[in-house]
């Protein structure tokens, strides 16, 4: 038995706990799929932000380790929120399956009207947020509750679904796009 004199303190660089968004495979997925989604609408390509990534996955961690899945009240962020439970069959979510399953709910957007307020039906707006034409920037994290979901977080810079803008930035699928990309499965 070994007894110490002094405590023992860990020191821990911030680099050694910030997300390796290069290294994943999940994030880089769900990145190429946002931007196969938004060029359909014609929107720009989003970038990577790491500190994006940090931001979601420390959120991640935190609706995991409380069991609570709600969005973080941040106004400068724009944010999407995913969860299922794991099983030996799935036991894990795709970048492809998240990214799809928001895009999924352009189903219930309608082009055609100045959408305010998305109150009506809120899926419509991780649509919105995904292929907001002004959103330059996105980060991604992942995590597992104790009870067996996965959680994912999705951070956007600058945050879409602000009310007057969403015709200016919501825009229906280019015509040369629609045949190639068929509508992901329903959820």
């Amino acid at each position: 038995m070994v007894l110490l004199s002094k405590p023992v303190t860990m020191v821990v660089q911030w680099s050694e706990v910030r997300t390796a968004w290069q290294d994943s495979d999940f994030i880089t997925e769900c990145l190429c799929w946002h931007n196969v989604y938004r060029q359909r609408h014609g929107a720009p390509q989003l970038y990577m932000a790491p500190e994006l990534c940090d931001y979601a996955q420390a959120w991640a961690n935190h609706l995991a380790h409380t069991n609570k899945f709600s969005y973080r009240n941040d106004r400068d962020v724009g944010q999407n929120l995913y969860q299922r439970p794991v099983s030996a069959i799935q036991p894990d979510v795709t970048g492809q399956e998240v990214s799809s399953y928001w895009y999924a709910a352009v189903r219930q957007y309608n082009f055609f009207r100045e959408s305010d307020v998305l109150h009506a039906n809120v899926n419509a707006g991780h649509f919105t947020q995904l292929v907001w034409a002004a959103t330059s920037f996105f980060g991604v994290g992942k995590a597992r509750s104790r009870d067996g979901k996965v959680i994912v977080v999705a951070n956007y810079s600058p945050p879409g679904n602000i009310s007057s803008r969403f015709e200016a930035n919501v825009l229906p699928p280019l015509p040369e796009n629609s045949p190639e990309l068929p509508l992901p499965p329903e959820h």
